[in-house]
């Protein structure tokens, strides 16, 4: 399912978020990235309550230092304290400021890059909330752009992680200049960042031919099932029904790997009826010959879609 917002939420800011991978992530490695706690909580927070803390801040500039030191302290009193303000004033502000405030804001950000592990990781975290939560995030964040390039491929694999998925989540759309680096980031060891990776080539790949092509042949060639099942979700989430799609999906129907297999018929719901005649053959003999309970059920509800 696409990632749902809660009741209360940042809706006026958050409406245009990125449909996620959880689906894909929540099978090889763990959620999206957190600043200790789930990303949800970053949009769970009552809009009455934002406009209080705003009105607190208002005229004063963020004290990231200050911020960092006390989220990763190890007194729990003092880091509950510094969550409770990142999550109270720090992260509402960011996401609904005027651009040329936030900028300012995210300049200072940057000499905490230079810190410890730990600052680095939130540090990273924060520029996610900023690309995930605005309409204007690439551009607010375009003086960020050749340093998220070189995060792609930070030591630290949380930070790599959250370089992708900052990337792959700038609306309102993603600049053609992340077409290379996220090519090279789905060759990536770290698995959860060459998932985030695709996600973007998929957002791309709607306007952008190489990024089409690409998506297109990890479906059936890509050296690993992550890839594959990230390439399908990520055709699904953003609803791409050009007919080369259709047909690497129905080519990975006879991939070896359940999981990808499973994806397939997930994917193909897109395309019904148009492939009806061209699928329903070996929908129905898949069905007959599985005895995976889900991919069985599946399959069934594909051929109902097509039949409809």
């Amino acid at each position: 399912m696409p990632l749902r917002l809660p009741g209360t939420t940042l809706s006026s800011t958050l409406r245009h978020a990125w449909p996620g991978l959880e689906r894909v992530v929540d099978q090889q490695a763990e959620p999206f990235i957190r600043l200790e706690v789930s990303l949800m909580n970053i949009i769970r927070i009552n809009v009455a309550f934002l406009a209080l803390s705003l009105n607190s801040l208002l005229g004063q500039q963020l004290n990231w230092e200050k911020l960092f030191d006390g989220l990763t302290n190890d007194n729990l009193t003092i880091s509950d304290a510094a969550r409770a303000e990142t999550f109270g004033t720090v992260i509402p502000r960011l996401v609904t400021e005027d651009v040329g405030s936030l900028k300012l804001e995210l300049k200072d950000l940057l000499p905490q890059f230079n810190r410890n592990e730990k600052i680095r990781l939130q540090a990273s975290g924060f520029l996610y909330t900023v690309s995930f939560g605005r309409k204007d995030s690439a551009l607010a964040l375009e003086e960020w752009f050749p340093i998220l390039m070189k995060q792609l491929n930070d030591p630290h694999l949380r930070v790599r992680y959250n370089a992708a998925l900052t990337i792959s989540a700038l609306q309102p759309s993603i600049p053609v200049i992340f077409m290379e680096p996220l090519r090279n980031a789905t060759e990536n060891e770290d698995a959860r960042t060459a998932v985030a990776a695709v996600s973007g080539l998929g957002r791309l790949a709607a306007t952008n031919e190489q990024a089409a092509t690409l998506l297109d042949s990890m479906v059936t060639t890509a050296p690993r099932p992550e890839l594959k099942l990230a390439a399908l979700n990520t055709i699904y989430r953003q609803q791409l029904r050009q007919p080369r799609y259709a047909t690497a999906a129905i080519a990975a129907l006879d991939d070896s790997d359940s999981n990808v297999v499973k994806e397939a018929v997930r994917t193909l719901e897109l395309f019904a009826p148009s492939i009806t005649k061209r699928v329903t053959p070996k929908i129905r003999e898949l069905q007959l010959r599985t005895k995976d309970t889900e991919l069985r059920d599946l399959a069934q509800r594909l051929l109902q879609h097509m039949e409809r």
